[in-house]
């Protein structure tokens, strides 16, 4: 696993220049801005045993992953405040009110398709929003319901 997560840090963070940096730091339990770019920082995320970045004996779900880090901000606020990742605040799950009558119904169709083989929570729907205006403005000839397999 350890080995994964520094091929990942060194293939897309350093082999393309830092793209996708947000995404492998957080796969490293590293949170990535401008004050954590610092090389002997990174090192030391990237060096830390495993037991520390992933612990999957973790009773809770929340704690299996970032576990330094969320053990870190329990220590000092308390673990009220942990909530499960959710994806960007309120987007797109909140847009879909906005939607006109005819998209509204596609949308509908979309998710009830997914429900027979899938359950719907908030996350796949964040998903499958996302595809559907992917579609929608990009135009292109996505099928969605491909991606249910």
């Amino acid at each position: 696993m350890q080995a994964s997560l520094f091929t990942d840090y060194f293939v897309q963070g350093v082999g393309v220049h830092n793209i996708s940096n947000d995404i492998l730091g957080g796969e490293c339990s590293i949170e990535i801005r401008n004050v954590y770019l610092n090389k002997n920082i990174i090192k030391l995320a990237l060096n830390l045993p495993i037991k520390y970045k992933i612990n999957l004996k973790s009773k809770s779900s929340e704690l299996k992953t970032k576990h330094i880090l969320k053990n870190v901000f329990i220590n000092i606020f308390g673990d009220k405040l942990l909530f499960k990742k959710q994806g960007f605040s309120g987007f797109p799950n909140e847009s879909k009110k906005y939607l006109v009558k005819k998209d509204k119904k596609s949308f509908f169709r979309l998710t009830e398709k997914y429900k027979k083989r899938f359950s719907l929570d908030r996350a796949a729907e964040w998903k499958l929003l996302n595809l559907f205006y992917y579609k929608k403005f990009f135009k292109k000839k996505l099928i969605i319901e491909d991606t249910f397999h």
